[in-house]
């Protein structure tokens, strides 16, 4: 494009604005200089680090805390002769929740059935998913409930529940440093997003 072909009006009531304005641009020009200079996008480079595998080949992180400590699932080795309690025998690989810290990749097993994802942690090391409780058919999807990890122990947590919530926990996302969690339970054949706040 040729900018001398571009022809405006100079309209002389709009001088003193343009005028005002040029002035402002030109006073803050230093500061906003060094907010560019500061912006993370242009200052930012990031070291990579593998977290590795829980003996599969892929694996996914979803979150990470303060610590950096980072959550999420792995595909794990398939046994000689199948996964158990898979739908086929050409099914994928099951995928186990983990947990990294300390350059270590802890897997956090499941509720009883093949597979589990971890999708939340806080800072005190708490951690949050979705695992399977059995085995699903070629027409039906494995059950799945949400959990909470600590301590090294995963459980169910309808399991925690005030009783007769009348909620089934199937999943879980997220919560926070005061043990708060946030997810979605089924209640008379729908599903609702729930929060979840300890009792004492």
């Amino acid at each position: 494009m040729h900018r001398s072909q571009l022809r405006l009006p100079i309209r002389p009531r709009l001088l003193v604005p343009t005028f005002s304005l040029l002035f402002a641009l030109i006073a803050l020009g230093p500061s906003w200089a060094v907010a560019r200079q500061a912006s993370p996008a242009a200052s930012v480079r990031y070291k990579v680090v593998d977290l590795g595998t829980l003996g599969g080949a892929n694996s996914f992180g979803y979150c990470l805390n303060a610590n950096g400590h980072v959550v999420g699932d792995s595909e794990i080795a398939v046994p000689t002769g199948g996964t158990p309690g898979a739908a086929s025998a050409d099914a994928p690989p099951p995928r186990h929740a983990f947990l990294w810290r300390d350059g270590t990749m802890i897997d956090l097993g499941t509720l009883g059935g093949p597979s589990s994802v971890a999708s939340g942690l806080n800072d005190t090391g708490q951690v949050v998913g979705g695992a399977e409780t059995g085995p699903g058919t070629a027409d039906t999807p494995a059950p799945q409930h949400g959990f909470l990890w600590e301590n090294g122990v995963m459980t169910d947590v309808n399991a925690l529940l005030v009783p007769g919530s009348g909620w089934e926990i199937t999943n879980v996302r997220t919560l926070n440093d005061a043990g708060q969690i946030a997810g979605e339970a089924v209640a008379n054949g729908v599903t609702h997003a729930l929060l979840l706040t300890p009792q004492t």
